[in-house]
C-alpha cells in the first residue's frame, strides 16, 4: 500500500469515527430520557400496587375520595392539580405529600405510614406512592370521571378489581346477565350461586355502584341501589360484579406523629372572625386549610343570606350548615355549590332561618377542626 492510500484510509476511518461519535452524542440523551421514563413507569406501577393494598379503603379505588363515594374519609388524590407541569411546583408538592404519608395528619384518622413512625412502608415505597399521585405520565381525559386521569390510576383500579393473579382481587367471577336500568330493583346475574339467599347486610359492587342485597331468587338479585354514597346507573350485559370495598375506618385519631401539633379552630362562636350580615344579605367567608377565617356569622331572623366562599387553601373543602333541626345529614341541611370546592375556586350557599338560635356549620372534609356557627337573632 502506498503512502497516499494509507493517508486516505486513515482519513476515512477518522471520518467514520467522528460520525459515530456525533450520532452517539445525539442519541445518548434520547436513550437517557427513555430510561428515565421507563423507571418512572415502573415506580408508578409499584405505587399503584401499594395504593390498592393500603390506601383505597379511605381514598377509593380510583383515588377520588369523597368524589367517588360520599362516605370515604380520605381526600381526593387523583386530581389534575396534583400533577403540575412546573418543576418547582411539582417538587414542593411532592415534598408536602411525602411528609403527609410519612407522618400522617394529626387530628385526623390519617396514620403515619413510615417505618420510622411505626408504619409499614419504607422510604422507597413512600416515593412510589408520591410518584403515583404526582406523575402525569400516560395522562388522558376520562369521560366517565369527567376529568383527566393517568394510566397509573387505571392500574390501581385494575388491581383493586382483579389483583395480581387469579384470587387476589375483589372480582367474584359473576357478571350481569342482561342489561338493567338505573331504576331497576332486580338484577339478573349469570350465576348467583354462593351468595346468601337472604342478606339484608350483603353488599356487592357493579362497576362503581354498590348495591345491597335484600334477597336472591334463583339467579336474580333483589337489591337496593346506590348504596354507600354511590349512584345508581345503567349496567350493560356482561358487566363484572365485584365484592364491595371494606368499610372505611373511623379512628383512632392520629395524635402524636413526628411531633406535629394539631391545628384546631376555636369552638363555634368563639375566636376567629365575626361577620355581621348587612342589608344586602351578602357576606364573604374564606376557607384556609383546616379553618374558616370567618367562623361566626350574625344574621337576623328570616333574613335571606348569601355566602360567597373562597377556598384559599390547597385542600378540598366545603361549607355545610345544619338546618332548623340542628342535625347534620338531614333533609334541611344547606351545602355549598359546587361541592366540593377545590383550591383557589369559589362557591356560594344561601340560607334563611325563620327561628332565632345558633346553627353550626363545618367542612365535611375536616369536620373536627373546620367548624363555625351562625347566630340568628331578632
Amino acid at each position: 500500500m502506498n503512502t497516499s492510500k494509507q493517508v486516505n484510509t486513515m482519513i476515512g476511518l477518522l471520518f467514520l469515527l467522528v460520525i459515530s461519535v456525533t450520532l452517539y452524542w445525539l442519541w445518548d440523551p434520547i436513550r437517557a430520557d427513555d430510561r428515565i421514563e421507563e423507571q418512572e413507569h415502573k415506580t408508578v406501577e409499584r405505587g399503584a400496587n401499594l395504593f390498592a393494598t393500603f390506601c383505597r379503603t379511605c381514598h377509593g379505588n380510583q383515588g377520588l375520595g369523597v368524589l367517588e363515594r360520599s362516605d370515604l374519609p380520605g381526600l381526593p388524590l387523583n386530581l389534575p392539580e396534583n400533577r403540575p407541569d412546573i418543576a418547582l411546583e411539582l417538587e414542593q408538592l411532592q415534598a408536602r405529600i411525602r411528609d403527609t404519608i410519612v407522618c400522617g395528619r394529626v387530628g385526623t384518622i390519617m396514620p403515619a405510614w413510615s417505618l420510622d413512625q411505626g408504619g409499614p412502608l419504607n422510604d422507597e415505597q413512600i416515593k412510589q406512592l408520591v410518584t403515583l399521585i404526582t406523575s402525569s405520565q400516560g395522562g388522558f381525559e376520562d369521560p366517565e370521571l369527567g376529568q383527566e386521569t393517568t394510566q397509573g390510576w387505571e392500574e390501581a383500579l385494575e388491581i383493586a378489581n382483579h389483583g395480581h393473579g387469579a384470587s387476589t382481587g375483589d372480582e367474584t367471577g359473576k357478571t350481569v346477565a342482561s342489561a338493567v336500568t338505573a331504576d331497576a330493583t332486580t338484577i339478573p346475574l349469570s350465576d348467583a350461586s354462593g351468595l346468601p339467599r337472604e342478606a339484608s347486610e350483603g353488599l356487592l359492587r357493579i362497576e362503581n355502584e354498590i348495591v345491597r342485597i335484600t334477597r336472591v331468587e334463583g339467579n336474580n338479585l333483589i337489591v337496593e341501589r346506590g348504596q354507600l354514597g354511590t349512584e345508581a346507573v345503567d349496567h350493560a350485559a356482561g358487566t363484572d360484579v365485584y365484592e364491595p370495598p371494606q368499610e372505611p375506618p373511623t379512628g383512632p385519631m392520629n395524635e402524636t406523629s413526628c411531633g406535629q401539633i394539631a391545628r384546631t379552630q376555636p369552638s363555634p362562636g368563639t375566636g376567629g372572625e365575626t361577620v355581621a350580615v348587612g342589608p344586602t344579605g351578602m357576606i364573604a367567608v374564606e376557607m384556609q386549610d383546616d379553618r374558616f377565617v370567618q367562623n361566626r356569622i350574625e344574621a337576623e331572623v328570616a333574613q335571606a343570606v348569601t355566602v360567597n366562599l373562597t377556598n384559599a387553601g390547597n385542600n378540598i373543602h366545603n361549607m355545610h350548615i345544619t338546618g332548623v333541626d340542628t342535625q347534620y345529614e338531614t333533609s334541611d341541611d344547606v351545602v355549598s355549590n359546587p361541592d366540593p370546592v377545590r383550591g383557589e375556586e369559589t362557591a356560594t350557599l344561601s340560607f334563611n332561618f325563620a327561628q332565632a338560635g345558633t346553627y353550626e356549620f363545618r367542612c365535611d372534609f375536616h369536620p373536627t377542626n373546620m367548624i363555625g356557627s351562625i347566630i340568628v337573632g331578632p
